[in-house]
Order: C-alpha cells, then structure tokens, then sequence
C-alpha cells in the first residue's frame, strides 16, 4: 500500500518538494527577515542570482530522483514516519476521503512493504 500510494502521489509530492525548497531557500531563505528579502527581490528585478539558479537546479535533480516517502518527508524537511504507521495514516486518510464522497475509485493492493 506504502508503494503504491508513493506512485500514484509522485507528481503531488514533487511539486510539494519543489515549493518548500523555493520558499526555504530562494523566497524566504533562513535568517533573512521579510524586509530584507523585500529588498534583495527589488534589486534583482525578482531574478534569481547564479547561485540561487544552480542550488534550484540541483534541487530539481534531486527531486526528480525521490524514490521513496522518506526521501518526501526528507525534502519537506519533516520527519519520516516508519513504514506501518504511514500504511495506517494512507488507509485512514483513504477512508476519511471515501466517506467524505471526494473519491471512490478501486481499492488499492492490500498489504504494507514498499516505503
């Protein structure tokens, strides 16, 4: 369930990397205040510096290599859950969505693993 989850979510969670790297380290990067990155935007003319394009570069690269939820989590900057209690919060976000009428399409394999 872990794995299949992974795959059908890898598109969502790429994009999800993406933003949280940008906003960490290109928008807003650590220890600099909302004035400051106000400022350095109007300088730029809101382009990114050569550094900050190869660091996005490189970010992209390695997004684009996640193989796993650990990896996502890692590129979040959260902390990983083990295997069986992500399977457990998949099968209850599943159900909460079903009873909620968002989707109701076949059910997933059955089964922990992957991850």
């Amino acid at each position: 369930r872990v794995r299949w989850s992974f795959e059908g979510r890898l598109t969502s969670a790429r994009l999800l990397m993406f933003q949280a790297f940008f906003l960490r380290h290109i928008a807003l990067p650590a220890g600099e205040s909302l004035v400051a990155s106000l400022a350095r935007y109007d300088r730029q003319f809101g382009q990114p510096t050569r550094p900050q394009c190869e660091r996005l570069v490189r970010a992209c690269r390695e997004i684009l290599g996640v193989a796993g939820w650990p990896a996502v989590y890692e590129g979040l900057g959260l902390a990983a859950p083990g295997v069986e209690q992500l399977a457990e919060e998949l099968c209850a976000a599943v159900g909460q969505s079903r009873r909620l009428g968002y989707h109701g399409g076949p059910a997933p394999p059955q089964g922990g693993g992957g991850g």
